[in-house]
């Protein structure tokens, strides 16, 4: 299984920080460890494993593939002038 999972998360990135001001673990509420908050490209919490072991490997997999496949949000359309504001 490790191999597998080292093979898919290869080419990512993976970011570990240290919060001592704790900012990150007021905001996913953080009140133990391990603890591991999965955020999707919109910015949104995918999904949060409070406590987790190899067993769950499979749907943490599972978890990382889904929002790494998930199209990036649309821009937000600019608004049309209103007509007061047209030249």
């Amino acid at each position: 299984m490790m191999i597998k999972v080292k093979h898919i998360m290869e080419p990512l990135n993976l970011a570990l920080a240290d919060d001592p001001q704790k900012i990150g673990q007021n905001a996913f509420g953080v009140n133990g460890l391990p603890h591991m908050v999965i955020i999707g490209r919109d910015g949104r919490v995918v999904r949060a494993y409070r406590g987790y072991g190899e067993s769950l490997l499979p749907q943490i997999v599972a978890d990382l593939n889904r929002a790494i496949a998930a199209s990036m949000p649309a821009a937000p359309a600019e608004p049309a002038a209103s007509a007061a504001q047209r030249p």
